[in-house]
C-alpha cells in the first residue's frame, strides 16, 4: 500500500513563516512600548509624590532586605511575614543593594506585566492558534484597564504572578516540568492566596487528563495557602486575625472561616451580596477584556475562581 503524504509548498511554508515573525514582531513592538510607556507614568506618579503607603512598605522591604537586615516596615509596623506572607519579594533584593529599590520595584513591576503579553502569544501557539489570532489574548492584555491599573497602583508583589503563571503553563505545554516546579514555588511565594489559584490550576490539570500532575500541584498548592495563612501570619504578628479576617468578613464574623459558616447559614443573602450590579460589573470586565476569548475554554476559567471569589465575597 502506498501512503500518500502531502507536503506544503516551499513557497506557501515560507510565507507563512514570514506571517508569523510578523506577529511575533507586532506583539513585541506592543509589549516594548506598553513597557516604555506605563513603565514611564509609573516612575512619574512616584516622582510627583502620588505614590500611596504600600509602596512605601515594599520600598523598606526591598531596601531592607538588600542590606541583609530584617524586613520590617516602620508604616504599619509589621514585618514581611506578619503583613502578607510574600516572601518572593525577596528577589528583588538586589534593587535594595543598589540603592534604586523604590523606583526599581516599579520598573520591575512594569516589565513583568509587559512579559507577559509574548508569552500569551507563544501559549496560544503551543494550543494551536495561529496568526493573527493567536496575537490577541496578548493585545487584549496590553489593552485592558484591569492590567493597567495595578501597574500604575504602587508596587504589589502578585503582579509578578501574571508572568509567572503564564510562562508556567507554557512550560507544562512543552513538557518542562522542573521549570514549572520553579515558576509555581517563586508565584505561591509572592502572597498568600496565590496558593488557591495554583491548587485551582492543578484541578483543570486533573480535568484535562494531567492526574498525577495536577493532584502534586492543587494538593501542595493549597497547603501552602492554608500554612501561610493559619500558621506563618500568626506567628509572626496578628494582622490576620486583628484586621484582614474582620476586614473581609464585616457583619459576618471575625474571620475567613465565619464567612464560609455564614453563607452556608443564608446561601441566598450570600449570593445577592456577592453578585450585586457592582460586582456583576466587575465580572462583565473581565470578560469583555478578553474580548469574551476566556469563555472559548471555559474549564480554564476555574483557574480565576479563587481570586474572583475572594473579592466576590469580601465585604
Amino acid at each position: 500500500m502506498t501512503i500518500l503524504r502531502h507536503v506544503e509548498p516551499y513557497g506557501m511554508t515560507a510565507e507563512r513563516t514570514a506571517a508569523e515573525a510578523l506577529v511575533t514582531h507586532v506583539v513585541t513592538g506592543i509589549a516594548v512600548g506598553y513597557a516604555i510607556a506605563v513603565g514611564t507614568l509609573s516612575v512619574l506618579r512616584y516622582e510627583s509624590f502620588a505614590s500611596d503607603f504600600d509602596h512605601g512598605i515594599f520600598s523598606q522591604y526591598v531596601w531592607l532586605l538588600g542590606r541583609l537586615h530584617e524586613p520590617f516596615n516602620t508604616i504599619n509596623l509589621r514585618t514581611l511575614l506578619g503583613d502578607h506572607v510574600e516572601p518572593g519579594i525577596a528577589v528583588l533584593a538586589p534593587l535594595g543593594t543598589l540603592g534604586v529599590g523604590t523606583p526599581g520595584i516599579l520598573v520591575v513591576q512594569t516589565l513583568a506585566l509587559a512579559a507577559t503579553a509574548p508569552l500569551l502569544l507563544l501559549l496560544a501557539r503551543e494550543h494551536g492558534a495561529r496568526g493573527w489570532l493567536a496575537a490577541a489574548p496578548a493585545v487584549l492584555w496590553c489593552a485592558s484597564p484591569v492590567v493597567l491599573r495595578p501597574a500604575l497602583h504602587d508596587f504589589h508583589p502578585e503582579t509578578l504572578v501574571p508572568v509567572l503563571l503564564v510562562g508556567g503553563c507554557l512550560a507544562l505545554a512543552r513538557d518542562r516540568l522542573v521549570l514549572f516546579a520553579a515558576t509555581a514555588v517563586l508565584a505561591c511565594a509572592m502572597k498568600e492566596d496565590i496558593g488557591l489559584t495554583y491548587a485551582a490550576l492543578g484541578l483543570v490539570l486533573v480535568w484535562t487528563g494531567r492526574r498525577r500532575v495536577g493532584a502534586v500541584v492543587a494538593t501542595a498548592a493549597a497547603a501552602w495557602s492554608l500554612i501561610a495563612v493559619y500558621l506563618v501570619l500568626p506567628a509572626f504578628g496578628n494582622a490576620s486575625q486583628g484586621e484582614f479576617g474582620p476586614r473581609f468578613a464585616g457583619d459576618r464574623g471575625d474571620s475567613y472561616v465565619d464567612v464560609v459558616r455564614w453563607s452556608v447559614v443564608h446561601p441566598l443573602t450570600a449570593v445577592d451580596r456577592a453578585l450585586g450590579p457592582s460586582e456583576v460589573g466587575v465580572l462583565a470586565m473581565l470578560v469583555l477584556t478578553t474580548g469574551g476569548l476566556a469563555l472559548l475554554a471555559p474549564r480554564w476559567l476555574l483557574v480565576a475562581i479563587p481570586a474572583v471569589a475572594l473579592n466576590l465575597f469580601s465585604a
